[in-house]
């Protein structure tokens, strides 16, 4: 089956997440009078909960890359997290979803999907996918495991995910499970796992991650696993040296088609440590009318999305890969005056000169200047 078409940067279902279901929800939920709870948002409310979206910003700035609090034990940072960064993170998602739409044909044919949700938060993650389902001919039934420590968020993520669903006409159970991720009960088949912002805020001991990972690859069918991170150096060469763990201890494969993104090699990370680290960044004005107007209370309207990924294929899927060896992926901007660029390769980033490459894209060697 094909999707329709082709998913636009912000499709009529992003803004009925963003600017209708989050807000009554948020409101209804989290509104301190029960008077207000029934009524539409309005300015009022706008004004009411930017106070607690600038607190978390500025907790958020302040604490990183110290370990931030368990903000989400707190109501006022749950709402705030809903109304403005639940759609900022979902950007990233919905981005990687076009990128890599490839990586999610396999899920095309199916009667039923089975998401696993790993440090779900408000379900962030699998809200994006459901927009991405919703523009199929077939709609599939979905059992979505949602996975965090925190119990009161992952009600929240339910409780959207279920509006969503309902108003999308897919068919959907969700399971909740308040757990940190490598003791998480995983379902015996999984068609697509999503990780988000879990690295970066997860502490787990080397000891017990590794028999999870083992596990995980083990059961995951179809389009594989997801990781998301910060585009910060601490998160993104996190993922990098897992990125090799796998490859060394799970996946024992030198093959690039175990891998959908970002890497064209499954060579050693150049970049899982050093100065550099793998990162990308993509012009996007993030569409919202209540996204925009909490952007401009905190003084800065989001003109980029940026975040490290890895996306790994699925053992019975392989991702497919163009067998061409002069090609390679730009992982810097422009370094100096004279439009010089790191690629990656095994092992090592290489410095090269090219007129129109940036961070991101897939360039060919052939003509270029060392």
């Amino acid at each position: 089956m094909k999707t329709k078409k082709r998913i636009s940067s912000y499709p009529p279902e992003w803004l009925h997440l963003v600017d209708t279901l989050i807000p009554s929800y948020v409101k209804e939920t989290y509104s301190p009078k029960p008077a207000w709870r029934l009524k539409p948002f309005s300015e009022v409310d706008t004004s009411f909960f930017s106070q607690s979206i600038l607190a978390l910003s500025a907790l958020f700035t302040e604490d990183r890359p110290h370990k931030v609090p368990a903000y989400f034990q707190h109501a006022r940072y749950r709402s705030a997290y809903m109304l403005y960064f639940l759609p900022l993170s979902a950007a990233k998602f919905l981005n990687l979803f076009r990128l890599h739409e490839a990586a999610l044909a396999s899920l095309l044919p199916l009667k039923h999907i089975t998401i696993l949700d790993l440090g779900s938060g408000p379900a962030t993650a699998s809200l994006t996918l459901l927009i991405f389902l919703a523009r199929l001919d077939h709609k599939p039934e979905l059992t979505i495991h949602l996975v965090d420590t925190n119990a009161h968020i992952m009600r929240d993520g339910e409780a959207l995910l279920n509006r969503f669903a309902e108003h999308l006409g897919i068919k959907l159970t969700v399971h909740r499970h308040a757990s940190t991720f490598w003791e998480a009960p995983l379902p015996e088949k999984i068609d697509f796992t999503i990780l988000g912002n879990l690295l970066n805020e997860a502490d787990a001991p080397r000891a017990k991650q590794a028999p999870f990972w083992q596990d995980l690859y083990k059961r995951s069918q179809h389009a594989g696993i997801l990781f998301v991170e910060p585009a910060a150096r601490s998160s993104s060469q996190k993922l990098g040296s897992l990125r090799d763990s796998f490859l060394e201890t799970h996946i024992k494969s030198d093959n690039p088609a175990t891998i959908w993104g970002p890497c064209l090699h499954a060579g050693k990370c150049p970049l899982a440590t050093g100065r550099d680290w793998c990162h990308f960044s993509f012009p996007s004005h993030i569409d919202g009318k209540l996204f925009k107007k909490f952007s401009q209370k905190l003084g800065s309207e989001r003109t980029w999305v940026k975040y490290s990924y890895l996306w790994l294929a699925s053992p019975h899927t392989p991702a497919l890969k163009i067998n061409n060896p002069d090609i390679r992926l730009v992982v810097s901007d422009r370094l100096t005056d004279d439009q010089s660029v790191l690629i990656c390769e095994p092992k090592t980033a290489r410095k090269i000169i090219h007129a129109t490459a940036r961070r991101g894209t897939v360039i060919s060697l052939k003509g270029v200047i060392e």
